[in-house]
């Protein structure tokens, strides 16, 4: 799987976890640092970059991402393999680059419905 894929079955997954929730998918090849996706649901809105195994995170994004996390709610989905298989990991931009402090945001396998779950949880909390 490609990371078009796993963000269009993010997209789903938001859908069916959060009903009525409003997700845009930003591309934009002029326009460099945009995070892959913004949702708004339960009147808040969050931002997520969503990178597959070693996918390239440009200093544009790192630095976008850390204004975004300071600001309100955003977050890396990264969706890997470790040697105990895949694995999905949601990072904190506000953290040493990909540093996982919390156990709770490792999920196994590629899995969209936990981070539409994650996502849910943080929006209804906020």
């Amino acid at each position: 799987m490609k990371e078009s894929g796993l963000t269009s079955r993010l997209i789903v997954a938001c859908t069916v976890t959060m009903p009525g929730c409003v997700i845009f998918k930003h591309f934009d090849v002029a326009t460099d640092g945009i995070p892959d996706l913004s949702m708004t649901w339960n009147r808040r809105t969050c931002w997520v970059e969503v990178k597959y195994m070693e996918g390239e995170t440009r200093e544009t994004q790192i630095v976008t991402m850390k204004r975004l996390a300071q600001m309100g709610k955003a977050w890396y989905v990264r969706f890997d393999t470790d040697d105990a298989g895949p694995r999905t990991v949601i990072y904190d931009p506000l953290q040493p680059p990909y540093t996982v402090l919390d156990p709770n945001r490792i999920g196994r396998g590629h899995d969209t419905k936990w981070v539409a779950e994650f996502i849910r949880k943080e929006l209804e909390a906020a």
